[in-house]
């Protein structure tokens, strides 16, 4: 970065987001490996049922849409069975 485009608000907000680095870095400094491996599981089990969710969702769409076409459809079947009786 240009020393010339180093701006007061700038500045401080590298100062902020080198505290907040500092933090994060002091707080893994205090987890053991067994508590990180703990916390990348509990994640990772978080993000399998949001994914199972979603698409468990989307099929349940995908039925209702599946089931309102079949619907039309034999309501456009029975419309045209009558109208052609009509004749």
């Amino acid at each position: 970065m240009p020393l010339w485009s180093l701006t007061l608000e700038r500045s401080l907000n590298l100062e902020n987001k080198l505290k907040n680095k500092q933090q994060e870095k002091d707080i893994l400094l205090l987890k053991t490996i067994e508590m990180l491996w703990i916390s990348d599981l509990d994640e990772l089990y978080f993000a399998i049922e949001k994914s199972f969710q979603k698409e468990e969702n989307d099929s349940e769409k995908e039925i209702n849409s599946s089931k309102n076409y079949t619907k039309k459809r034999k309501r456009e079947s029975i419309k045209n069975k009558s109208s052609k009786k009509k004749k």
